[in-house]
């Protein structure tokens, strides 16, 4: 947005406005689904991002030698499985 078109009130110039209810509900509208975009757009980024890491993830593990076991996580433990299991999981 340009300043131009919406320029900012200075101090001097600036009045009470009237809001009417059916206006203020509008404004309460906007802001709680202006909130939810930018909550759904964050947890969107975060989930774009995961999927990046399990395709990278997915794409090393199928590089993998079929005869070693692969480290796989389970809570705060890695626990030495075989490549198809891991796969599976």
């Amino acid at each position: 947005m340009s300043s131009d078109k919406f320029p900012l009130l200075q101090r001097k110039d600036e009045r009470d406005t009237e809001v009417t209810w059916e206006d203020q509900q509008r404004i309460n509208t906007f802001s709680k689904l202006n909130t939810r975009m930018e909550r759904l757009e964050a947890e969107y980024k975060r989930q774009k991002t995961e999927k990046e890491y399990l395709d990278d993830l997915s794409m090393e593990i199928e590089l993998l030698d079929e005869d070693l076991p692969v480290p796989y996580k389970i809570g705060d433990a890695f626990v030495m499985l075989p490549l198809e299991e891991a796969q599976e999981r």
